[in-house]
């Protein structure tokens, strides 16, 4: 049989040398910790909102109702329940005019599951040929062809702009 062996004690200032790596160690995994934790938060911040599809189909109603857009760009966009959608966006045609629209798009599922607009109010103000029941129902016979593509479908909101214009600066 072998003899069982001790290790040999460690002198004082070896104990002094090997308590302050691991006092080392220990603040270097809260450091990393603390930055790592920083980072996650930096890219949840920054990472782009999605909206729903009730915002796609009427994001998708709005780019093929448009008459030759040199710019689209959507700036405020609201979702409330019951698919009701509520967009802004600006529009530059190919002669550089501007011009902004508000439109309220309610999206709804018929009784044999099918999901489609049900109305759609641009400015509410007048009536517009893109808000006649014709042009909706049109688009809705076809919705089968935004859906197919709907994980391609561009979601991301756009963001929030100041409510002040002197945040602008």
């Amino acid at each position: 049989m072998a003899e069982k062996t001790t290790p040999p004690k460690l002198t004082k200032t070896a104990r002094k040398a090997f308590s302050r790596r691991k006092k080392k160690k220990t603040k270097l995994f809260i450091f990393l910790g603390i930055v790592a934790a920083i980072g996650l938060f930096l890219a949840w911040g920054f990472a782009p909102r999605y909206g729903s599809l009730n915002y796609g189909i009427c994001k998708a109603y709005i780019e093929t109702h448009e008459y030759y857009p040199e710019t689209l760009k959507f700036m405020n966009v609201e979702e409330y329940a019951g698919g009701y959608v509520s967009l802004s966006y600006m529009r530059i045609d190919p002669l550089g005019n501007v011009s902004f629209n508000d439109v309220d798009c309610v999206v709804a599922t018929a009784a044999n599951g099918a999901i489609g607009i049900k109305t759609i109010d641009y400015n509410k103000k007048r009536p517009y040929p893109q808000e006649a029941k014709e042009e909706v129902d049109k688009f809705n016979r076809n919705i089968f062809a935004v859906l197919a593509y709907k994980d391609r479908m561009d979601l991301k909101l756009p963001q929030a702009t100041p409510e002040n214009i002197a945040d602008y600066k």
